[in-house]
């Protein structure tokens, strides 16, 4: 639902979803809507680097070039997405989780992450 709300948001403003994204990164000493203190954040300069080093600017212009050919079956996409996920239990050894990244031989990259639940 926040995906389409961001998409709505970019093309109102005639933005890509991307600039919407990072014109709504938390900064510094922000606080999430669970309390917690974000202290020095690193995702800017993360996502700068991950911009250039994955030469996003270069491959949406591909993508975009790709999806004005004349075929109604098939488009191609991308994006970057920044994730935050605050579990906040009280007590620190509960805010724990794990990540497993999946990369396909197609290039591909499948992402899964979970929290680990204590009382199971």
């Amino acid at each position: 639902v926040m995906e389409s709300i961001i998409d709505h948001v970019a093309r109102t403003l005639d933005l890509s979803p991307i600039q919407v994204r990072q014109i709504n990164f938390l900064a510094d000493n922000q606080r999430t809507p669970y309390g917690q203190s974000i202290g020095k954040t690193l995702l800017p300069a993360m996502w700068a680097h991950l911009e250039e080093t994955a030469k996003v600017s270069a491959r949406l212009k591909e993508i975009e070039a790709f999806n004005k050919q004349p075929n109604q079956h098939l488009t191609r996409g991308l994006t970057i997405i920044p994730t935050m996920y605050g579990v906040n239990f009280p007590v620190s050894f509960l805010n724990q989780s794990g990540a497993l990244v999946h990369i396909y031989q197609d290039g591909t990259v499948m992402v899964s992450f979970c929290t680990q639940s204590w009382w199971d």
